[in-house]
């Protein structure tokens, strides 16, 4: 009897150390362990989902339920429907999704201390609550706090209170203050200093402080736009403007527009959209020295230059070098250069779409189209699609996802040595493969040799996710792998030992029989001492465990295992 009860509690202190580093690791823990309060507690801060797992019992367990819910609101499913009504479970819940809000019982809704403390954590709450407890300042001032976007809720006598106001502003809410707080040149500043272009719900008065403007182009150069007539001719706000946002030249004045100085800022700004240029008077668009500097910083600034200088190859050349796209405002002849087009690729693969129709469809081209950059085969013509050569050279990038942009033609799916070809280059393609080459033993083989290829299992049959020589190439390239093999191959020694040596977070997966087999975890840890943290606590107890562990971490370099050794081996 002894005997047995050592052996339940170590199967115990597996599927406890299991729980705590395996989300799912709860579905195949025996059913007595389900009704175990510290297993599924664990379980449920891991992962929350985890609560349908447990017995009827622990789903009413309040802290079970909270802990679950607060990892994962979703997981309120599963708790029993008395605790769906709970106060600090509600609060939990709601904290990420106040859109259930209407779910929660009618006393919560009423409960003046639960709606405080909620909007304290989740500030839209206030959309929904009633209209009295809009009124209370204490709750609208909790909610501004956390929400600035809730001023918007608050009473219209809460809206003119100048510390709730206050409050929101810094949160982006100056358009539900009162027209008189819109008035107010502290909270103004303070609202533009967070979001420029509240400027725009300023008194007219404000509009033309410098100060306040200055402060808002500076925040966003779209401001500019907002503020008074006579400041869009100041130069060092417009400047401000501009190097901030190259679009804020729009809003200069005609003069500042032309001002060589602050359009090259303009240019420099560091999240340049390539705009400015258009907004450049046209003695300056003609001068070639400003229209390259404005290609180089963005080449999308093609698209505003004059024609007789979108012939001018250095210019375009620049242009799609720093952005493959801006090839669309190319002249036709110039997107017909093979090297343009290749130079754009370089930057944007989808370039190529804006190449002509004759060049997608020269096959020599394509070809070093697809050598270049995989995705390339989107935009080839159709009979280069299907184009084996072409498809293999796409595919010799590691990516499956050119097969997926262009459909595999039913012909390639059947022929066997393209499938075998394929997959050695790109050992996701045996997701294109038909059927009967999915049971196909050396093609599965290459898959999974070919890259870390763990999902090839996936595509395979039952028969094959069940050969040991398959599965042991797969567990020594990707060790997880070993969560997807069958039943008893998770129990074969060297299998796992070589799952394990690859990553030890494999060692959850393996059976339980070799995680309380403890010659097998010091063979395990003497490989991989990372995997310490994953073993039973018995097993954290062995010294020779933990000295194995300890030799093995230091010569691969691991992160020190300190935290996971028992105290009393210290």
């Amino acid at each position: 009897h002894g005997c047995i009860m050592r052996i339940q509690a170590r199967i115990r202190d597996v599927v406890l150390a299991d729980v705590t580093h395996y989300d799912l690791a709860l579905i195949d823990a025996p059913k007595e362990l389900k009704a175990d309060r510290e297993i599924v507690l664990a379980a449920v801060t891991k992962n929350g989902m985890a609560l349908h797992c447990a017995t009827e019992e622990l789903r009413a367990d309040k802290e079970i339920v909270l802990a679950a819910v607060t990892q994962n609101r979703r997981a309120l499913r599963y708790a029993r429907r008395e605790l769906k009504r709970d106060r600090d479970i509600a609060l939990a819940h709601l904290k990420h999704d106040i859109y259930a809000f209407r779910h929660i019982p009618e006393e919560l809704k009423a409960d003046r201390a639960f709606i405080l403390a909620l909007a304290t954590q989740n500030g839209r709450v206030l959309g929904f609550v009633a209209e009295e407890l809009k009124a209370d300042r204490e709750i609208v001032l909790a909610a501004v706090t956390q929400y600035g976007y809730a001023l918007q809720y608050a009473h219209k006598e809460l809206r003119a209170d100048r510390e709730i106001v206050r409050a929101a502003v810094t949160r982006y809410a100056l358009q539900y203050a009162h027209k008189e707080l819109r008035a107010d040149r502290e909270i103004v500043l303070a609202a533009v200093t967070q979001s420029g272009c509240a400027l725009y719900y300023a008194t007219a008065e404000l509009k033309a402080d410098r100060e306040i403007v200055l402060a808002a182009v500076t925040q966003s150069g779209l401001a500019l736009h907002h503020a008074a007539e006579d400041l869009k001719a100041d130069r060092e706000l417009v400047l401000a403007a501009v190097s901030q946002n190259d679009s804020a030249l729009q809003y200069a004045t005609e003069e500042l527009r032309a001002d060589r100085e602050i359009v090259l800022a303009a240019f420099a700004t560091q999240d340049n959209r390539g705009q400015a240029l258009q907004y450049v008077p046209e003695e300056l668009k003609v001068d070639r020295e400003i229209v390259l500097t404005a290609v180089k910083s963005n080449g999308m600034a093609l698209q505003y230059a004059p024609e007789e200088l979108k012939t001018d190859r250095e210019i375009v050349l620049a242009a799609v070098t720093n952005n493959g796209y801006a090839l669309q405002y190319a002249p036709k002849e110039l997107r017909a250069d093979r090297k343009f087009v290749l130079t754009a690729m370089t930057q944007n693969s989808s370039a190529i779409e804006y190449a002509p129709k004759e060049l997608r469809a020269d096959r020599k081209f394509v070809l070093t189209a697809v050598t270049q950059n995989s995705s390339a085969i989107e935009y080839a013509s159709e009979n280069l699609k299907a184009d084996q050569d072409i498809l293999l050279a796409a595919l010799a990038q590691g990516k499956m996802w050119p097969l997926s942009l262009s459909p595999l033609p039913a012909k390639l799916r059947t022929d066997r040595d393209f499938i075998l070809e394929a997959v050695t280059r790109c050992g996701s393609s045996i997701y294109f493969a038909a059927e009967e080459l999915r049971a196909d033993r050396d093609i599965i083989l290459a898959a999974v040799l070919k890259q870390n290829n763990r999902f090839a299992l996936h595509y395979t049959t039952e028969e094959l996710m069940a050969d040991r020589e398959i599965v042991l190439a797969i567990v020594t390239q990707n060790g997880t792998a070993l969560q997807y093999t069958a039943k008893d191959l998770r129990a074969d020694r060297e299998i796992v030992l070589a799952a394990v040596k690859n990553d030890g977070r494999a060692f959850v997966h393996a059976a339980m029989m070799l995680k309380l087999d403890r010659d097998f975890v010091l063979a395990a840890v003497s490989q991989n001492g990372s995997l310490l943290k994953y073993t039973a606590k018995h097993m954290r107890a062995d010294r020779n465990i933990v000295l194995a562990a300890l030799s093995s971490a230091q010569k691969s370099e691991e992160i020190p295992l300190y935290e996971w050794i028992p105290m009393n081996l210290w």
